[in-house]
């Protein structure tokens, strides 16, 4: 009877240790699903945020864009008014340096023909014959 005692031990106990080791599998094969479905969930995640990630950077940049758009438009209008300003300067100065040589011109005309008339007039009071308007300045 001790020998089947320890027969039935024995038996248990390799009955007990074979059962051990196939949950000890089924609980490692457990750990490996377990671990496949995390790596799964997270690569889901991942992707997830790196998305969120890429479309924040879109708005972020479309954002800077038109900010640079907007800047380097106001900058190009402002120096499109200066160039309008020097050029209209510039149009101005020319104009007025037009005018200062015609009213020069004139003021010339004037005085000349104030002069003709002049020599006109002593001709006609002194009476003589030879009449200076009509020579020629090199004799």
């Amino acid at each position: 009877m001790a020998q089947s005692t320890r027969d039935s031990d024995t038996t248990f106990k390799v009955k007990r240790s074979k059962v051990d080791l196939q949950g000890a599998v089924a609980y490692c094969g457990g750990l490996q699903r377990s671990l496949f479905l995390l790596t799964y969930i997270s690569c889901f995640v991942v992707q997830a945020q790196v998305r969120q990630l890429q479309e924040q950077l879109a708005i972020e940049k479309s954002v800077w864009q038109e900010n640079y758009r907007k800047k380097h438009e106001a900058e190009m209008m402002a120096r499109e008014r200066e160039l309008q300003q020097q050029v209209k300067q510039t149009r101005d100065a020319e104009i007025e340096r037009v005018m200062q040589q015609l009213l020069k011109d004139n003021q010339q005309s004037i005085d000349e023909c104030e002069r003709e008339a002049d020599k006109r007039i002593k001709y006609a009071s002194t009476g003589s014959a030879v009449r200076p308007w009509l020579q020629l300045p090199f004799e």
